[in-house]
């Protein structure tokens, strides 16, 4: 089991960072989330397994979030986030 957190993204416009996202999402054959139960900045580009039709798939990373501890982004989110994967079988 494992996900993806992106960190610093305090160092970069939100512009350039969705940029980025996108194509590091799009490099490992993922495509981007729009919905979530966890609260994830919908801002920010983001990618979490949609678990509603299929299961957990174990190659894949539960989620790939970007996050920045200074501005508090997505850091609450990501907690729930890890705990719902914690409990993927």
């Amino acid at each position: 089991k494992f996900a993806i957190a992106l960190t610093k993204i305090d160092a970069i416009d939100q512009e350039e960072l969705n940029e980025k996202c996108e194509a590091f999402i799009a490099s490992l054959e993922l495509e981007i989330s729009k919905e979530n139960s966890f609260g994830f900045d919908k801002q920010k580009v983001y990618y979490v397994q949609d678990l509603t039709f299929e299961k957990y798939n174990n190659e894949l990373p539960y989620f790939i979030l970007p996050i920045s501890s200074p501005m508090h982004t997505n850091t609450s989110a990501i907690t729930y986030a890890l705990y719902d994967l914690l409990e993927q079988e």
